[in-house]
């Protein structure tokens, strides 16, 4: 048998950012800073991660933020 939830008030939004990171950097904790001190940040995940020929020093990450009041 399945029991029901309550449906949420508010829809999620989701926002793609893109962000320059240096290399040295790593994505595990960047991923954790966001999730750690975003109090409606519901989930968080990388889209896209680019690193031209020419990019030694940085990178460029797509990280895809939802969003939902409680």
């Amino acid at each position: 048998m399945t029991v029901p939830t309550h449906l949420p008030l508010f829809p999620a939004v989701s926002y793609d950012e893109t962000i320059e990171v240096r290399s040295a950097q790593p994505v595990g904790a960047l991923l954790t800073h966001l999730r750690e001190n975003h109090a409606l940040l519901e989930n968080v995940e990388v889209v896209n991660l680019y690193q031209g020929k020419d990019e030694k020093k940085s990178y460029k990450l797509t990280v895809r933020c939802t969003y939902r009041a409680p």
